[in-house]
């Protein structure tokens, strides 16, 4: 019982360990990802403030030059204002119209003079600072609609999402039958040695054993009580030499050591004879010619004649062009095995029987019987070899003065193989 109860703890810790611990790990993933967009943030951050700093420095240099050139263009005085001003002594006119004559009013008294010639052209002046841009204007009528775009390159991968709630637990299944006994294993090593057991009752003398690996050292025992000193003996004789003993037998084989470290590398021999040059080798295979072709018919027909082709006018692939949508047959142009498939579809309460033609031979046959419920399909697959020339074709094969109907699922495929 006490058992049971110590495994059911464990059980509990480590399920709860296993909860924490995939919470944190779930905690710190949300931590790094927070981290990454806070970084993002203050380098864009930093990069709006020097874009900022720039801008104020370049609106102070374009208000500086402004204030500059409104100094240095002032507004003209007026002809009464010159006048006024040229009664003043010392004044000098520092925009004069024409040149200056006797017509000009003397600084202390005089007529007014005559109105002088109007004065040649000055040379143009140096090019203004550009004014600040204007306000932005009205929004313009809406644009007609664009055409779709290139699909754009895939986006970097998200993070991770949360770990998911760990599901509830299964219901215990019922134990497998046992399986087939597994090999054999490999001998283990040598256990460690047990506790000393106790003395057992003494045995008969046995034959002389092969000499054991010597134990382990064992604990220095209690020291005894000392006993009673004993009386001391009498010397013995001394004894004879026994004879020499058989030699024993052959001990058996320790296990393999680990294996060493490895050596250093050896001294790089020298080179080799060039040798002898091979055989011409067999001549090789230029790259295959392409063909291959696959047609359907572009809408339901209605055919009453024997042998009568059957033209399936809507291409969908032609490698080579040899496949002729107008005359519905395929012209070989590269000699070789070609595989060819057709499929005919007949409507419902109707058959339908076609052959494949290679100049006029039959090499295969489809028939398709339709129920008044459905609409039914035949087809059929030929492998052939083809010279160059030769011409192959789907025709109908029923009755002369019979109609028979074509759906649109009919078509006619071939390619080259080799």
């Amino acid at each position: 019982m006490k058992s049971t109860l110590v495994l059911w703890l464990y059980s509990v810790i480590f399920v709860v360990h296993g909860q924490v611990d995939n919470g944190h790990q779930s905690l710190l993933k949300r931590m790094t990802s927070l981290e990454y967009i806070v970084q993002s943030m203050t380098t864009e951050f930093g990069t709006l403030r020097q874009k900022n700093s720039e801008l104020e420095y370049k609106y102070q240099i374009l208000t500086e030059e402004f204030q500059r050139f409104r100094l240095d263009h002032t507004t003209v005085p007026s002809t009464d204002e010159k006048n006024g001003l040229e009664e003043m002594p010392g004044y000098s006119d520092p925009h004069p119209i024409g040149p200056v004559t006797s017509h000009r009013r003397n600084a202390q008294s005089g007529a007014v003079g005559s109105k002088g010639d109007k004065g040649d052209r000055g040379p143009k002046g140096d090019a203004g600072t550009p004014g600040f841009n204007g306000d932005d204007g009205l929004d313009g009528l809406k644009g007609d609609r664009g055409e779709k775009g290139d699909r754009g390159t895939p986006g970097s991968d998200g993070f991770n999402g949360d770990d998911g709630l760990d599901g509830r637990d299964g219901v215990k299944g019922e134990p497998g039958p046992a399986g087939p006994a597994g090999p054999k294993g490999v001998m283990g090593f040598p256990g460690y040695h047990g506790n000393k057991g106790m003395k057992g009752d003494l045995g008969a003398k046995g034959d002389t054993g092969v000499r054991g690996v010597p134990g382990p050292k064992g604990d220095t025992g209690m020291p005894g009580i000392a006993g009673p000193t004993g009386a001391v003996g009498r010397p013995g004789h001394n004894g004879s030499l026994g004879p020499k003993g058989d030699k024993g037998s052959s001990g058996s084989s320790g296990y393999p050591g680990s294996p060493g470290n490895k050596g250093e590398p050896g001294i790089r021999g020298e080179r080799g004879f060039m040798g002898y040059p091979g055989q011409k080798g067999e001549p090789g295979q230029g790259p295959q010619q392409k063909v291959a072709f696959s047609a359907r018919l572009a809408n339901a027909i209605s055919v009453s004649r024997p042998g009568q082709t059957i033209v399936f006018g809507h291409t969908i692939t032609n490698i080579e062009d040899s496949y002729d949508s107008v005359n519905g047959y395929f012209r070989c142009r590269t000699a070789g095995l070609y595989f060819f498939y057709w499929s005919t579809h007949a409507n419902p309460s109707d058959g339908v029987t076609t052959t494949l033609n290679v100049n006029g031979s039959i090499l295969g046959f489809t028939f398709a019987d339709s129920p008044p419920t459905h609409s039914n399909t035949g087809s059929n697959a030929i492998v052939t070899y083809l010279n160059v020339g030769d011409i192959v074709s789907i025709r109908i094969n029923c009755p002369p003065g019979m109609h028979r109907y074509l759906g649109v699922g009919s078509s006619f495929s071939g390619i080259l193989l080799n």
